[in-house]
C-alpha cells in the first residue's frame, strides 16, 4: 500500500473512532492509529489500528490489534509451549481474535488482532473489535504472563 494511501486510510478510521467517541492519534512513523481502550477503571489496554491488504480478495483491509504480554527470548512459557497461537473466542464478543507471536529484538510479543474488510468498518463494528481485542489481551496477559515464565 503506498504511504501517501495508507495515510489517507488512516485518517478514514481515526474519522470513524471520532464518530465513535474514541479518542485517537495517527502514529504516523509507524503508520497506524492509537488508542487507549478502558475496559473499567483501572484497566486500559493500548490497541493500534494500521492498514493492511487481504491478497486473497484485492480487498483494504485494517488490523486491530493490542500487546498480551511480552517474554524475553529464551524464556519458555506454557503459552509459547503449547502454541496457543490461533483464533480464539471471547466471552461476550462475537468476533475472534487471533493470538500470534512477534519476534522484536530479544523479545517475544504476543498480540491479540482482528482483520476487518475497510469498506465495511463502522462505528459499532470499531468499537466491539476495540473490546474484543483489549479483552483477548487481557485475559492472555492474566493467564500467560511472565508472572509463570
Amino acid at each position: 500500500m503506498v504511504a501517501e494511501n495508507q495515510m489517507e486510510v488512516l485518517r478514514r478510521i481515526s474519522d470513524i473512532a471520532d464518530s465513535a467517541g474514541v479518542v485517537n492519534q495517527i502514529d504516523r512513523k509507524h503508520q497506524r492509529i492509537v488508542m487507549a481502550y478502558t475496559l473499567e477503571p483501572g484497566r486500559t489496554h493500548i490497541v493500534y489500528v494500521h492498514p493492511t491488504h487481504i491478497a486473497l480478495t484485492d480487498q483494504e483491509a485494517v488490523t486491530v490489534s493490542s500487546p498480551c504480554t511480552i517474554f524475553e527470548n529464551g524464556s519458555r512459557s506454557r503459552a509459547m509451549q503449547k502454541n496457543t497461537t490461533g483464533p480464539v473466542f471471547v466471552k461476550g464478543c462475537q468476533l475472534s481474535a487471533t493470538y500470534e507471536i512477534l519476534e522484536v529484538r530479544k523479545q517475544s510479543v504476543v498480540v491479540a488482532s482482528l482483520v476487518h474488510n475497510l469498506d465495511s468498518l463502522d462505528e459499532n463494528e470499531l468499537v466491539k473489535s476495540l473490546a474484543c481485542v483489549a479483552i483477548a489481551a487481557e485475559s492472555y496477559g492474566e493467564r500467560f504472563g511472565p508472572h509463570d515464565a
